[in-house]
């Protein structure tokens, strides 16, 4: 038959604090036995003194004190232990029985030693004396049955055998009576030992259900505190902007935030037992079960750098995961708190390619005004060629592919100055609805017919502030872009025009007073896509994702410049296999600026007047002198700023317009242009430069100067401008 072992434990355990119960009340009542025992041990040798021999009287007294000292302190010893283990109340136990059987021997003695033989009222005081003293350890000892036995066996049987001894018919009633006390005693003292067994006994269980009901109501309380808490937790969490989530050792999901929820479009009970593999493409798993090992095998708080999809594309996060401890301090979950940067990360390219777009421009203005001059020189000495040589000429047919390369290369520098945001770029009010229809019409002719085109415009009867030929080039750009993301598969092309109001439109320009709104132009294809990490390299000059041959990598940041440039903003929506559009927002100008026209003036055919040249490019001087001679004008050339004005200030009416370059050395363009207007007024100035970064054409006009031009400058163009500029004077 098996036992219970967890019933055998807890009977034995009952026992145990019984016992020690028990123990603690014969401790508890002791005192008042003992002082009992001194005052009845003192009236009876007050009253025998003159009876019994003193010497026997003062060794009895003198032993009864040992004993009362003995327990005494052995009861002040008890009383200080804070530790009653099972072994410590056995062994005070017995030594309170070793106590009671001192005190029995020495109510025993008395029985003997203090007993008169002749004098019956003695032997009867005697008996009360000694009655009263047992009666008393019957409130005192009865706890435990041992001790009260001990002190009767030790203390009425010798009084009751001396009775018996005197042997007179009284002596044997008073033995009699005394043998019938020792059984009412001890009767009593059974009864008393298991009423108070029981109440201990009841004591003890009211003790436990108290505190059972006291740790069901902690219980209930903690349970409280703890939904109360959880429900507070879950309210912070679900009202943070951050995605919070616990995975336990097998990764499996046990806990998400709304925030999560929101986002991946599952619920908290829907994810539980699941692991990212079943909600996330696993190349993206992969990445977080990665993150999660590294967490849990260094059970550090870790930081990561994650990406999830969303509805709206892909999401870049700072993720920092920790593992959660159990009471034995053991990892029993991964706790991961995820707050979306992808804005943060947009800024941070954004100004990383200003960054680089600034770096480019430096080093294209750098070169840009060299170059330029070396692309005026031979273009310059070409068309003198050409002027000079017969139509007829066969040398003629020689200098056509120079002056086209040259104008290529020309066309070249000036995209580097456009995605630079160093070309000065001549803008004016412009319907951009017939100007996209002529570019799809030269796209047509361009691109092969198995490429679909479709053209969508909402909106066609506002201007913007552009460039044609430019915008002419940023549709043939990204055109051309679709067409070889198509070229193998065919496809559609998509370009629409449409007006996007304020609250839809990513321009600044859109929260200003006027509210004009801007125009939408939108170029999409069905082509294969552009990949994540190409796109944040996409508008990077040089970048090319085409075959050797197809592409320069110039195209989309030529595209980005002219943009820029237009005060617009171009955006990239793509997918791999999915296709890319691109949509460009410009400002809308209002209906004063667009209907205002510049003034057409004739021109003369014929060059008549007096030019003053500042240049420090000797063949370019020699070009523009020859030029302008043979227009019918009057020359003179210097080679630097300061020549310049000393000519210019030894007689100012003597000229009727200066040429200038603005990089010259001692002197700038603009510097000349300040002295010279200082000295007249009214004097016409065309200020020339490869690139300029602290002079605008805004800023020319200002000064009073009356053109400026970008290098390299055609000669058609500059005569254009000097008959502009001498026929406003």
């Amino acid at each position: 038959m098996r036992v219970n072992m967890s019933d055998a434990n807890k009977s034995q355990r009952n026992k145990d604090i019984i016992f020690r119960e028990q123990v603690y009340l014969l401790y508890s009542v002791m005192l008042n036995s003992l002082i009992g025992s001194v005052i009845i041990a003192s009236v009876l040798s007050f009253v025998q003194w003159e009876i019994i021999k003193h010497s026997v009287l003062m060794v009895w007294i003198s032993l009864t004190l040992v004993v009362v000292a003995f327990r005494f302190v052995l009861r002040f010893r008890f009383k200080q232990i804070d530790n009653l283990s099972p072994k410590v109340i056995k062994k005070y136990y017995y030594l309170f029985l070793l106590g009671v059987l001192a005190s029995g021997i020495i109510w025993g003695m008395a029985s003997i030693l203090l007993f008169t033989v002749d004098s019956m009222v003695n032997q009867v005081f005697l008996a009360f004396m000694i009655g009263g003293i047992t009666a008393g350890a019957i409130s005192s000892l009865s706890y435990r049955m041992a001790p009260i036995m001990i002190f009767l066996v030790c203390t009425l049987p010798p009084l009751a055998v001396r009775f018996f001894h005197t042997n007179t018919e009284l002596s044997w009633i008073m033995g009699g009576m005394i043998s019938v006390f020792f059984i009412l005693v001890a009767i009593n003292s059974r009864i008393i030992n298991k009423i108070s067994y029981k109440n201990i006994t009841l004591e003890l269980r009211v003790k436990d259900q108290k505190l059972l009901l006291k740790e069901s109501n902690l219980r209930v309380k903690a349970e409280e505190d703890l939904r109360k808490s959880e429900k507070q937790l879950q309210s912070i969490l679900d009202n943070s902007s951050t995605v919070v989530y616990v995975k336990n050792l097998e990764f499996k999901y046990m806990l998400i935030n709304k925030r999560y929820e929101e986002l991946f479009h599952v619920t908290n009970e829907s994810i539980r037992d699941k692991t990212d593999y079943d909600i996330f493409p696993q190349q993206i798993a992969d990445r977080f079960r990665e993150n999660d090992l590294t967490a849990l095998n260094t059970l550090k708080p870790s930081e990561f750098e994650e990406r999830a999809q969303h509805d709206d594309g892909m999401h870049t996060y700072i993720s920092i995961k920790f593992c959660l401890y159990n009471n034995k301090n053991e990892p029993y979950a991964v706790c991961g708190i995820s707050t979306d940067i992808t804005e943060r990360k947009q800024l941070e390219y954004r100004l990383l390619q200003a960054q680089k777009m600034e770096a480019l421009g430096t080093l294209a203005g750098g070169i840009a005004h060299e170059f330029n001059n070396l692309l005026g020189v031979i273009l310059g000495n070409v068309q003198i060629c050409m002027m000079e040589l017969p139509e007829s000429s066969k040398e003629r047919q020689y200098l056509f592919p120079i002056l086209k390369v040259g104008k290529r290369a020309a066309n070249l520098v000036k995209q580097i100055l456009v995605f630079s945001r160093m070309k000065i770029v001549d803008l004016e009010p412009v319907n951009l609805y017939p100007v996209v229809e002529d570019a799809i019409q030269m796209i047509r002719a361009t691109i092969p017919t198995n490429i679909e085109i479709r053209k969508n415009f909402q909106w066609n009867h506002v201007n913007i502030m552009a460039d044609t030929t430019q915008i002419h080039q940023v549709l043939l750009n990204l055109s051309i872009n679709a067409y070889h993301a198509m070229e193998e598969t065919s496809g559609v092309l998509d370009i629409s025009l449409e007006k996007a109001e304020c609250d839809q439109c990513p321009l600044t320009h859109c929260t200003d007073k006027l509210k004009t709104g801007c125009l939408e132009l939108t170029v999409s294809d069905t082509g294969h896509g552009i990949s994540l990490e190409d796109q944040e390299k996409i508008f990077d000059p040089f970048f090319t994702t085409k075959e050797v041959g197809k592409g320069t990598g110039l195209g989309l940041a030529v595209v980005h410049g002219i943009i820029n440039n237009h005060q617009g903003q171009i955006t990239l929506k793509s997918e791999l296999g999915k296709g890319t559009t691109f949509r460009i927002f410009f400002p809308i100008v209002t209906e004063e600026a667009a209907n205002k026209k510049p003034v057409k003036k004739e021109m003369p055919k014929q060059g008549d007047g007096h030019i003053l040249i500042a240049e420090d490019e000797a063949n370019l001087v020699e070009i523009y002198q020859k030029f302008l001679e043979k227009l019918g004008y009057c020359v003179t050339v210097c080679d630097n700023g300061f020549d310049a004005l000393k000519i210019f200030m030894e007689n100012p009416a003597r000229f009727d317009l200066v040429l200038t370059d603005q990089a010259m050395p001692n002197m700038t363009g603009k510097h000349l242009s300040q002295e010279l207007l200082k000295i007249r007024s009214d004097i016409p100035i065309i200020l020339s430069t490869g690139h300029s970064e602290v002079i605008s054409d805004e800023e020319t006009r200002l000064l009073g100067i009356r053109r400026y031009l970008m290098k390299p400058v055609e000669l058609e163009r500059l005569q254009e401008v000097i008959e502009e500029c001498l026929n406003d004077q």
